[in-house]
């Protein structure tokens, strides 16, 4: 069974908040897949296919999706795909597989043909899903936007994540691998010209449910927080990470434009810090976080 991904089905898709920017960056989002390429699954695994929007400088469609099963006698191509959302940055679809042995290639058409690789575990694969680190940017897009963004690092073998909204609706995630492969992130809210999620949404306070998503085709809750990102007022998510720390106002650390708030577990001693540039970004790998901000930014009044 393949699944055509038809140009007209994603016309009514929503185009990608924008964010008036500067700096010279790529704002297409990437085709993705979950779990990584090369993963080892279990018997009818679950694949989480993340196919850029085209209406969010996505400069391709996905056209094909299909599985070949290698390296087995008893071969079994046969897949159920179902679309789950189509959001600023993704068009998501969930690819069921039945092949229970041997090797899994899941192909589809995005510009050329591109090929997964996924061997398939002869013992049982468990599942785990671990908070690491929570970073909060104050300033995004090259430090050229008030717009925020939260980045959290977790460690596990989820293939993806969403987060649940409130009113019902969820947004899809990708776990995108770390540089070394020891840990994975998500990220929520503005990056380069754009956001993953509605800006007028993530200004206003939202109880929001993280659920990790695996390759077994099953899910679990990683916890339930409140989530705003505004241009005054912030507040992280803080209880989706497990620690025992609180921070009730960084707005004294927060006074470079540049920098980015990075706090750390009680499994990980340092503390919170704060990075800036460049090492903001390796500032967030480090250890569990949770933080609670709010801001207040002074206006000139005539």
């Amino acid at each position: 069974m393949r699944l055509v991904v038809a140009v007209g089905a994603i016309v009514c898709a929503l185009a990608a908040p924008r964010i008036a920017h500067a700096c010279q960056c790529d704002s297409s989002a990437p085709l993705m897949v979950g779990p990584p390429n090369d993963t080892i699954v279990p018997p009818t695994p679950t694949f989480y296919v993340f196919t850029p929007n085209p209406l969010h400088d996505g400069t391709q469609f996905v056209h094909d999706i299909y599985v070949k099963n290698v390296a087995t006698s008893r071969p079994n191509n046969t897949i159920r795909t179902k679309q789950l959302v189509i959001d600023a940055d993704y068009i998501v679809f969930e690819v069921e597989s039945d092949a229970s042995e041997g090797v899994i290639e899941l192909h589809m058409l995005y510009g050329d043909d591109v090929v997964y690789r996924y061997p398939i575990s002869t013992h049982e694969v468990h599942n785990r899903v671990r908070p690491l680190a929570l970073s909060l940017q104050r300033k995004t897009d090259c430090y050229t936007s008030d717009e925020k963004a939260v980045t959290i690092t977790l460690d596990g073998n989820a293939a993806a994540y969403a987060l649940e909204w409130d009113d019902g609706t969820k947004t899809m995630l990708p776990a995108i691998p770390e540089w070394n492969g020891a840990s994975h992130y998500i990220h929520i809210g503005a990056r380069c010209g754009s956001s993953n999620v509605d800006l007028e949404r993530l200004h206003r306070e939202h109880l929001v449910t993280l659920r990790a998503l695996f390759a077994n085709g099953t899910s679990r809750v990683v916890s339930t927080a409140k989530l705003q990102l505004g241009l005054d007022d912030v507040r992280a998510p803080v209880e989706l990470l497990d620690t025992n720390e609180s921070f009730a106002d960084t707005s004294q650390s927060w006074s470079r434009p540049d920098r980015t708030l990075v706090i750390h577990s009680t499994a990980n001693p340092t503390g919170a810090s704060i990075a800036g540039g460049a090492a903001a970004g390796a500032g967030v790998f480090v250890g569990a976080a949770l933080l609670r901000a709010r801001r207040r930014r002074h206006r000139n009044r005539l």
